[in-house]
């Protein structure tokens, strides 16, 4: 600990220690970012009054994907659309503040925005009539495309649903939504993020990490080209 390091003290509630020889403390001492002291009486600069809550030990996810979930901030904001007029009016937004995009890409929309949870090609194509359109909805196994995208994948009336894939239909004809491997029809397409893009995303997702007290973390999937960012 440096002789001018601020000394702060978090007490007034229950404290978790993770330490089954002690597991619970009445106060924790942090200075210099590290715990220099758990329980006892402590002096600091700074008290904290957990005013009753419980203070935690950082948390740790075996099973994340930061990697995604942080480039997926810099495409059009759907996941928190309130309902499909909410929805359109984003993906539009973003295409008109996008003009440089060859496609307009979203992902986590709330499957609950599109009425029976389908999503229909001429809803895009009201708001982003000249290029593609791929949003994947918030359980990842299911796309919403527009026209355009169903044109440039080569996917029509009579196309065939892939395996294990549905390409939804209404009275024969492909609406817009494909489900599980139907999306792979579309998927590959679309362009990736650059290194960039993903170097600046990854640095969004471990923010918002952070500030949810997540202090480690693995990747679960990772391509090629990503290894990079």
């Amino acid at each position: 600990m440096t002789s001018n390091a601020t000394v702060t003290v978090f007490a007034g509630g229950t404290i978790l220690t993770a330490d089954a020889r002690r597991p619970r403390a009445e106060s924790l001492t942090v200075a210099d970012g590290r715990v220099v002291q758990i329980g006892g009486s402590p002096q600091g600069d700074v008290t904290v009054d957990l005013q009753g809550m419980t203070l935690l030990p950082g948390f740790r996810d075996g099973h994340i994907h930061p990697l995604w979930g942080g480039t997926e901030t810099l495409d059009a904001p759907v996941t928190t659309a309130m309902d499909l007029d909410d929805l359109l009016a984003r993906v539009g937004r973003h295409a008109r503040d996008h003009p440089e995009l060859e496609w307009v890409v979203g992902h986590g929309y709330p499957c609950e925005a599109l009425p029976g949870a389908v999503g229909r090609s001429e809803w895009l194509d009201a708001v982003v009539p000249d290029r593609p359109v791929a949003l994947w909805a918030s359980d990842h196994h299911t796309m919403w495309v527009n026209s355009r995208a169903l044109a440039a994948a080569g996917i029509g009336d009579d196309t065939a649903d892939p395996p294990a894939g549905e390409i939804v239909r209404r009275r024969g004809r492909a609406v817009g939504t494909l489900r599980e491997g139907a999306m792979d029809l579309v998927a590959p397409l679309v362009p990736r993020h650059s290194a960039a893009d993903k170097a600046r995303g990854l640095a969004i997702a471990l923010e918002l990490m952070a500030a949810a007290g997540v202090v480690w973390a693995q990747e679960a999937a990772l391509a090629p080209d990503d290894v990079g960012a």
